[in-house]
């Protein structure tokens, strides 16, 4: 029985599997997708080769579990936020401010590395799927409004907040891309 260097397998199998995320995601963020090959991750990772495929049958099985925690981690710190607000347009609010705030404190990077990377088509689905969960708060939010909106509100909400995004990603002070896309959004909603 190989050595295990937990007190118990399932320990140590976690510990290895977070150890390959963690290096792949540093890979990623320094030398890009390409980067991304199952030597490197087990070399950072100080793991033998053939541990990779003990987890993560293909290099497309590793990046999809690299966007599925980043997208987990970014809905956990969003719906923290949100719950503490009044639900309706102060809810909606605060989701827009840790959004952008988020976006400015790097935690989209990852994010964007993955956005433009050639899946197979099951890695691909995986990927439109976690950004479409996306969507569901938003349509949730613009549902707790005390007026009535339209059905494509949230979709123009998730598209002006990439855009905010994007102008974030780009230089743009992130405390004014708040401020500014906060009322655009609400007074957009209430016409």
């Amino acid at each position: 029985m190989p050595k295990i260097s937990a007190s118990t397998v399932a320990e140590h199998r976690h510990a290895q599997h977070s150890a390959l995320l963690a290096a792949a995601e540093q890979i990623l963020l320094d030398h890009g997708v390409d980067g991304v090959t199952a030597g490197k991750v087990t070399s950072a990772a100080g793991l033998g080769r053939s541990t990779f495929y003990d987890y993560f049958p293909s290099r497309d099985d590793i990046l999809v579990a690299l966007a599925r925690v980043a997208f987990e981690q970014w809905n956990a710190e969003l719906r923290v936020a949100t719950d503490a607000a009044t639900a309706g347009p102060d809810r909606l609010r605060v989701y827009i401010e840790k959004t952008i705030e988020m976006t400015n404190d790097g935690r989209h990077h990852l994010a964007t590395a993955l956005r433009d990377v050639t899946l197979s088509p099951k890695g691909r689905d995986d990927i439109v799927a976690l950004h479409d969960a996306l969507a569901k708060p938003i349509t949730e939010l613009v549902a707790s409004f005390p007026f009535e909106t339209t059905p494509l509100s949230p979709m123009f909400v998730r598209g002006a907040i990439a855009s905010g995004m994007a102008l974030v990603n780009h230089g743009v002070p992130a405390s004014e891309v708040a401020q500014q896309l906060t009322t655009f959004i609400l007074n957009g909603l209430k016409n």
